[in-house]
């Protein structure tokens, strides 16, 4: 079972009032819930639901009148991340007040407050929130070859991200998926080609694609679905690089990374399943007054306005993507540390989103953050970060929360 709703209410209030109420929430909240229990109002009911709920990744308690606190504590003893729904009158609030401190003892919590639609978008992130945490919780990732040896911070140890976010982390060598290559359909690589071909430049060639369409349907077929990250630049002896490959992935609605960087997986994760879209990976490659330059080569198309096929940019070789991202558009930015204690996480505006420098990674992307952009250098959280549409804010701090992360900002 997924998010149940829970109604809450005390015996000693006006049961027609109490419905009314309930059903104009019932509307409000219509789709983000996966089913609704009967009207809670004492612990006899709470008993009779014990069962129903125990398997649940979250709860949506709806605290339709004060005098409510005992059974809004006796449903946290389940241990679930719970978010308790207020409104406006029947002392809903002051019984929320008082509840929440109380029952963060026993799991995540928080107040969702408001009217309308302002309040349906609070009950929204968390209720992605809370999918993404049991997609996370227990996954499956794949690390194709080692960390790349510049990567003296972004590592994680496997034993650590089993204890805190039962992760298993399985590991192939570069060399065995080479051979995996080896065994793949040309057929079916080349049939991917002709879509490709408008966006080719001219410093890549129909060679290029066939083997980048290669890789990645051997990367795909590896990975069974699951997230994975490649020591990319091991590849490039082949004269072939992942970029693409990546790319296809992320648009398959597979988190997939470069340069064997974990958190930064885990982060495109994060991202991904809270926003249910792509992500994108990339350097903090410049700062401008309160202004960051991301860059890759490596983005899902989906993102982008438009794409132009490059080669690689340190190497020159291989499929790059230089990817065109719309201006205007307001953006997510996230970045888990390697020790799995906190989690970076700002909003901005997307305002330079056409690659125009030829000393930087073909994708490039200027954003103006909410916050302090020299916090970044004063007090530096490694290099990779996670890009996505939208703002995902309260989302990624009720994620954080549920994952037992320190959420971080950069400040007023």
């Amino acid at each position: 079972m997924e998010i149940p709703l829970i109604p809450v209410a005390s015996a000693l209030h006006d049961p027609r009032t109490t419905a009314k109420v309930l059903d104009e929430h019932l509307n409000l909240l219509n789709g983000l819930y996966d089913f609704k229990l009967d009207l809670v109002t004492d612990q006899a009911a709470i008993s009779s639901i014990r069962s129903t709920i125990s398997d649940s990744s979250g709860l949506l308690v709806l605290v339709l009148t004060g005098g409510t606190e005992h059974l809004i504590l006796e449903l946290s003893r389940l241990e679930r991340p719970m978010l308790l729904v207020a409104h406006p009158t029947q002392n809903s609030l002051p019984a929320c007040l008082e509840a929440t401190p109380a029952i963060r003892k026993n799991a995540y919590a928080r107040i969702a407050y408001g009217r309308g639609e302002d309040l349906r978008k609070s009950v929204s992130s968390f209720c992605s929130a809370v999918r993404a945490a049991k997609k996370i919780r227990g996954a499956q990732i794949l690390l194709v070859g080692a960390p790349s040896p510049w990567l003296v911070f972004s590592r994680v140890e496997p034993t650590k991200l089993k204890e805190k976010l039962n992760i298993t982390l399985s590991e192939i060598q570069i060399s065995s998926l080479l051979r995996e290559l080896e065994a793949e359909d040309e057929d079916s690589a080349k049939g991917v080609i002709p879509c490709l071909l408008d966006h080719k430049s001219a410093e890549i060639s129909e060679m290029d694609l066939l083997a980048a369409n290669k890789l990645y349907l051997t990367m795909k077929r590896v990975a069974k679905g699951s997230p994975l990250t490649i020591r990319c630049f091991d590849l490039l002896d082949t004269g072939c690089t992942a970029c693409l490959a990546v790319s296809s992935l992320i648009d398959d609605g597979v988190p997939a990374g470069c340069e064997g960087d974990v958190p930064a997986l885990l982060t495109m994760m994060a991202l991904m399943y809270a926003t249910r879209g792509p992500a994108f990976m990339a350097n903090l490659s410049d700062i401008d007054g309160g202004n960051l330059m991301f860059s890759h080569c490596a983005i899902a198309t989906s993102m982008t306005s438009d794409f132009t096929l490059r080669t690689h940019f340190e190497s020159g070789k291989g499929v790059g993507v230089a990817g065109v991202l719309e201006e205007g558009i307001q953006v997510t930015v996230a970045r888990i540390d390697p020790g799995l204690e906190e989690l970076l996480a700002f909003e901005g505006l997307i305002t330079q989103g056409r690659p125009l420098s030829e000393h930087h990674c073909r994708t490039q992307v200027w954003i103006t953050p909410e916050g302090n952009a020299g916090l970044l250098l004063e007090e530096p959280v490694g290099n990779h970060f996670v890009i996505a549409h939208g703002r995902w804010g309260q989302a990624i701090k009720d994620l954080a929360g549920i994952l037992k992360l320190k959420l971080k900002n950069l400040g007023p």
